[in-house]
């Protein structure tokens, strides 16, 4: 009944109806900013739980689905001036955190963290090493992030589209490889765990699989041993991403570590909350 209705990708998210969080709720394609019709990002947290409120032809105009065909046939990269700008800035928030943790300036610098006044960039760098995309948002001094800001990055203009890799993609080796929700995660579980790769993919559901042109995340990890590390709630147990490795016979294990809990609980919360650095148990190194 709905196949013609598809949600929209690489727009702004609008505010949720149903739990009022700014920047959650994904519109269907021709009816944007009309948040009848769409689905909330916070599966777990919010009253909707995930419930997708479809368009009904009956009651509403038929969706304008935009001719943008051409663009998406031309990736856009980053300008390097900008890249360098951006990785110029190294004491944001996000920064201050990492390093009271102990995390070096040069890990950061590794792993693309700059900043953009007192926003924290994470620029993404493929396995090609091209700048193709990068993600502003904002932290406290505790490592929280912002979440009235939001999570932007760059998408569709009318010249082409910015594509996302896995975050981390461009640090991968032969070592088995830590796939992780978070770019936060991402990059503190890499300096207390360096046996292992780790990438983040943005979402529980962001491992995309090539369908979508724009950000074909998954063809990175053939040939690689994969952890899939779940977040500690449903959407992180249940979700695309795990569909989309079995899908593509990915050789992949499942590890919950936080199997008792429904909060979105990490491996960087743990390691945030240990005091005697006794985490390091909890891969089995």
């Amino acid at each position: 009944m709905y196949e013609r209705y598809k949600l929209e990708k690489n727009k702004p998210k609008g505010r949720c109806p149903h739990c009022s969080k700014v920047g959650k709720w994904r519109y269907f394609e021709g009816f944007h900013g009309d948040s009848r019709y769409g689905i909330c990002d916070r599966i777990n947290h919010c009253p909707s739980q995930g419930q997708i409120y479809y368009p009904d032809k009956k009651e509403v105009p038929q969706p304008i689905i935009r001719q943008d065909t051409q663009a998406k046939k031309t990736q856009l990269f980053l300008n390097h001036i900008d890249v360098q700008n951006y990785l110029k800035v190294a004491d944001t928030y996000f920064h201050k955190f990492c390093h009271s943790l102990g995390i070096s300036r040069e890990h950061l610098s590794k792993w693309n963290i700059g900043g953009d006044g007192v926003k924290t960039v994470f620029i993404f760098q493929n396995n090609n090493m091209q700048y193709i995309n990068r993600k502003i948002g904002m932290y406290d001094i505790n490592g929280k992030r912002n979440k009235d800001f939001g999570f932007y990055s760059m998408k569709h203009t009318d010249k082409g589209f910015y594509a996302l890799c896995l975050f981390g993609e461009h640090l991968m080796t032969d070592k088995k490889v830590y796939i992780v929700e978070s770019e936060k995660t991402a990059v503190i579980a890499s300096w207390f765990y360096p046996h292992y790769d780790w990438v983040a993919c943005g979402s529980s559901s962001g491992l995309s699989d090539g369908t979508d042109d724009t950000n074909d995340k998954i063809t990175v990890l053939k040939g690689k041993q994969v952890i899939w590390m779940c977040d500690g709630d449903k959407a992180g147990r249940d979700n695309s991403s795990i569909r989309n490795l079995q899908k593509h016979r990915i050789n992949y294990n499942i590890k919950d570590l936080f199997s008792s809990r429904d909060d979105g609980y990490d491996i960087a919360d743990k390691i945030i909350d240990s005091k005697e650095n006794n985490f390091v148990n909890l891969l089995k190194i």
